[in-house]
């Protein structure tokens, strides 16, 4: 026998829309963060008389119009087998259960997780009576990377190109870049979104603007999800460069001079103790004038003797 067949997920969408409205409760709504474990609170208190080998719990969820099962209890027939997404990942608390809690606990959570689930409970010795009915919407989130923000000479003379990377966050993030000297935004950006194979979204943004004496500009990454706004670090002035060199390149470069003239002028140092320390071991020493008076007084003793 079949514990989760077609024919007995139609018989429970079916009892899900005639449940008595004494049965319902409004949809839950949690959120998680990706990797996490969460809990999706199914309570129910049991009645005299009701054990929990007489009862069904089911929890399920609806993935592209297909309904999946996510996690089940059937009476002294154990726990049914979940959905291929969900092996491994859920798990049923045996005391909560004689308690009347029913909650689920799902781990390793995912984009893929955010979904409305179902937990339906039924009474087998009266004829699989619904008793209670719950759904719970989850909500995945996970946590931008601080946006980067790199600047070059456009393709076009006197263009200035701007691009802001982030990645590893859900859900897909509003991008805005602002003008730092007065805080307006900078519209015109090229803005790509693209998800990796766990799900999360990376974004990439270009940027063009006209040269100006001096220009800051920022990108701002938002996930209202997590109602977080991330800004990129204060980037530098960026001043107008000579033609055909780009403000960065001139920039290194001026860096770089002053790194070779300070190796210039070490080795020059260098070479003038080399040739130092050649002279002395190869001429004859000199005699300090300090030694001619240090030997009066012993000229001095000889003559009186």
């Amino acid at each position: 026998m079949r514990l989760w067949s077609p024919g007995l997920f139609l018989l429970l969408a079916g009892l899900s829309l005639s449940l008595p409205a004494a049965g319902r409760r409004g949809i839950q709504e949690v959120q998680a963060l990706v990797g996490d474990t969460v809990k999706l609170s199914c309570i129910h208190p049991l009645g005299p008389g009701v054990t929990l080998g007489d009862l069904y719990l089911y929890w399920q969820a609806d993935v592209g119009g297909r309904t999946i099962a996510v996690a089940s209890h059937l009476g002294l027939g154990g726990l049914g087998a979940p959905d291929l997404i969900f092996q491994n990942r859920t798990r049923l608390s045996a005391e909560g259960m004689k308690r009347g809690d029913f909650s689920l606990h799902l781990s390793d959570v995912g984009p893929q997780d955010q979904l409305t689930f179902q937990c339906l409970l039924l009474r087998k010795s009266q004829n699989m009576q619904p008793l209670f009915n719950v759904s719970v919407d989850l909500k995945v989130a996970a946590h931008f990377s601080p946006p980067v923000v790199t600047s070059e000479d456009g393709p076009e003379d006197g263009e200035l190109t701007f691009t802001c990377t982030s990645s590893d966050g859900f859900p897909k993030p509003r991008l805005h870049w602002v003008n730092r000297t007065d805080g307006s935004l900078l519209p015109g950006a090229l803005t790509n979104c693209s998800r990796d194979s766990r799900g999360l979204y990376h974004v990439h943004s270009v940027l063009r603007l006209p040269r100006t004496p001096s220009i800051r500009v920022g990108c701002c990454v938002e996930n209202l999800s997590l109602q977080q706004n991330l800004s990129s670090p204060p980037e530098p002035v960026l001043s107008p460069s000579p033609s055909g060199s780009p403000s960065g390149q001139s920039s290194a470069l001026q860096g770089s001079g002053g790194t070779v003239f300070s190796v210039l002028a070490v080795l020059v140092v260098l070479v003038a103790v080399a040739a130092g320390w050649a002279c002395r071991s190869q001429c004859p020493p000199r005699r300090r004038y300090t030694g001619a008076q240090e030997e009066r007084p012993v000229q001095e003793l000889t003559d009186h003797v």
